[in-house]
């Protein structure tokens, strides 16, 4: 995601679900212009991050502000609104949504924020 192999304005749709919620918040910046910049002009992003909502999400221990580590060096990345907004500042932003999802475990219950974007290049 970081480099993504094909020329610039290859594709008329770009999806990301789930999948940049696993890099540093560095990284995601460098993914995000990865992803605006393949796709063509008038184009669609989809994209999600995870939201620093309040909500406990048992992430695991937080080594920089908002980035998070589990075993196995398994990264989960989480902004507040203001930062994820930051990257389409440029862009047209179609569709922005907070959200919360539960999911229920074998022995509990794990609430997870997210910011879903819909972003016409």
């Amino acid at each position: 995601m970081r480099r993504i192999p094909f020329v610039d304005e290859a594709f008329g749709c770009v999806f990301s679900w789930n999948s940049s919620i696993h890099l540093t918040k560095e990284d995601t910046k460098t993914a995000i212009c990865e992803m605006l910049r393949v796709l063509k002009a008038g184009g669609l992003l989809y994209v999600n991050f995870l939201w620093n909502s309040g909500v406990d999400m048992n992430l695991g221990e937080e080594r920089g502000p908002g980035e998070f580590w589990k075993e196995n060096n398994i990264v989960h990345s989480c902004f507040v609104e203001d930062e994820t907004d930051r990257f389409f500042e440029n862009y047209n932003v179609l569709y922005r949504q907070k959200r919360e999802s539960t999911r229920k475990r074998k022995t509990s219950t794990q609430t997870v924020a997210y910011l879903d974007y819909i972003v016409k290049k």
